[in-house]
């Protein structure tokens, strides 16, 4: 059965409760560590993917020649593989399968999509154009990930 939102609390932080939320326990061995990984390494995987196929307008076009691209598809093969394992854990150990399957469905769809082995030709739909503004989703996820791997009391 999913959490009761708490009255006061803003409507997106409501949904998620209800949506992700639930009163079983949220220690370390619930599976609740696990789906949350899942998940949030199977979005990662999959907004890296999305980089790897609209390079021109995604990423910051001073850092593209300084990236080790061979790594990077690596790496992003291994977050695939990770983000599932974790959503399958997930699913395992948990009552609800909502956190497990939305990680392994996040992490299926990148697979899908190419996943670190997505090739782009330059001139192929806007590769090798250079557009006038870049979104910069590179460095957010290089952020994003950097700022979240420390520890957290959350699981304490």
């Amino acid at each position: 059965m999913p959490a009761t939102p708490q009255p006061g609390r803003p409507p997106l932080d409501q949904w998620f409760e209800r949506t992700f939320g639930d009163e079983a326990p949220t220690g370390l061995g619930s599976g609740r560590a696990s789906g949350v990984a899942g998940v949030f390494l199977g979005a990662v995987a999959l907004l890296a993917v999305v980089v790897l196929w609209f390079p021109g307008w995604l990423s910051t076009a001073r850092f593209r020649p300084l990236y080790p691209l061979p790594l990077l598809r690596a790496l992003i093969e291994g977050v695939i593989a990770l983000a599932f394992t974790a959503g399958v854990l997930s699913l395992l150990l948990r009552r609800r399968k909502v956190l497990g399957l939305t990680g392994c469905a996040l992490s299926l769809l990148a697979a899908l999509l190419g996943g670190g082995g997505v090739e782009r030709e330059p001139g192929a739909s806007g590769a090798g154009v250079a557009p006038p503004l870049t979104l910069g989703l590179d460095w957010f996820l290089l952020n994003l990930c950097a700022s979240s791997s420390g520890p957290s009391s959350e699981w304490s």
